[in-house]
């Protein structure tokens, strides 16, 4: 009854906790444009669930627009990058 009773505790600790598959991952909606400055249009997106599921159109370019969201609803920040640099905005052109 001890052995079952300790297996079953290890079983049930074990499994409160998310396999690394399945783990909660931060949200990442990854948009693309054409160019930088303020005529830009975007071509292409892709977009990753906080489950790791990943949906994708058009192209990827150096000009890329990157919200995340921390976890499934947590905090929520926007950055810019040109030609694999971080920028301050997409208005400006550095590449």
């Amino acid at each position: 009854m001890r052995r079952a009773l300790a297996i079953f505790s290890i079983f049930a600790f074990a499994s409160l906790y998310p396999t690394p598959g399945r783990a909660i991952q931060d949200e990442v909606d990854r948009i693309f444009y054409n160019d930088c400055g303020p005529n830009r249009v975007q071509v292409g997106e892709i977009f990753t669930d906080c489950a790791g599921d990943t949906v994708s159109w058009g192209d990827v370019t150096d000009f890329e627009e990157r919200h995340t969201v921390i976890g499934c609803g947590g905090q929520a920040s926007t950055t810019y990058w040109e030609c694999g640099y971080q920028v301050s905005s997409l208005d400006v052109c550095i590449c």
